[in-house]
């Protein structure tokens, strides 16, 4: 067997390694995307600025910024309405990421990973990479909805438009009778699993199912491995390029240029990153 990130991370101590993570960065992750939290929906008032609302809702600037697709933090009006997610009381007081039992889920696909990552040519443990920065291993979701106004319910590959879409809703509603075409909307949305893959990231990629078979570890990370791979035409496998890219889940080119909106989160993303490749160095 190869000596796997993980590997590195075991020799060097978890309990230890933890003790070294940077606490504020992994806090605002895991308050971004428990899979537990529920998203509010925030009026904006007359006069209120976008830091005054991230005070007084106790919530993360960066945070809001990103779940609602802002690009000028300066730019708010008068009854625009803001989504944020609610955090528990756990996490007001306090993360557990100390625990060295954070990453006993990952450890359970710690092979899997390795297999993929084979099967597919991926370099430098970078699979193992993504999981760790994104989840730990950890299943959750993360409903996006400045995605979804964009992407779903606008733009060229609009449900309303898209063939794609609509006949795998058509399919799925047959075992779910009850899915709604908005629910379905919002599963498009959504990124899911170990490896948060995004629903409508991995029907583009060729899966046909539901987004409960998407949460199953082994397609979950089959379809991040293919994401991996696609985007290596730009990323070149740069460890950086490949989070930066993997985050932003697109195809394209331009998923390698940070926008302002998204500079923070992938910041904390390549810490992360940075944070993992260095500790698996140490003997």
């Amino acid at each position: 067997m190869r000596m796997t990130l993980f590997n590195k991370l075991i020799s060097y101590g978890l309990a230890t390694a933890l003790s070294f993570l940077p606490q504020q960065s992994l806090a605002s992750d895991k308050y971004q995307e428990n899979s537990q939290q529920k998203i509010i929906e925030y009026k904006v008032k007359k006069g209120e600025t976008l830091s005054a609302i991230s005070q007084k809702l106790e919530i993360p600037l960066e945070d809001i910024v990103t779940l609602n697709d802002i690009s000028n933090i300066n730019k708010i009006r008068a009854g625009q309405i803001l989504f944020y997610r609610e955090s528990s009381q756990l996490e007001k007081e306090g993360s557990d990421d100390k625990n060295p039992n954070v990453f006993d889920d990952y450890k359970n696909i710690e092979n899997l990973i390795e297999s993929l990552e084979i099967k597919y040519n991926i370099p430098d443990n970078l699979l193992h990479l993504i999981v760790l920065v994104e989840t730990n291993g950890k299943e959750k979701d993360r409903y996006e909805p400045h995605f979804k106004r964009k992407y779903v319910d606008n733009g060229q590959f609009k449900f309303s438009i898209n063939k794609i879409y609509q006949n795998i809703f058509l399919n799925i509603k047959e075992k779910y009778p009850n899915l709604t075409q908005d629910e379905f909307k919002k599963q498009l949305a959504t990124s899911v699993g170990v490896a948060q893959v995004m629903y409508s990231t991995a029907i583009n990629l060729g899966f046909n199912g539901s987004i409960d078979e998407l949460r199953n570890p082994e397609i979950n990370l089959e379809y991040a491995a293919k994401l991996v791979c696609l985007q290596s035409k730009y990323t070149k496998f740069e460890w950086k390029k490949v989070l930066a890219a993997y985050r932003e889940g697109s195809l394209a080119k331009k998923s390698l240029k940070e926008k302002s909106s998204k500079e923070k989160i992938t910041e904390r993303h390549i810490k992360r990153g940075e944070y993992y490749r260095e500790l698996s160095k140490k003997e």
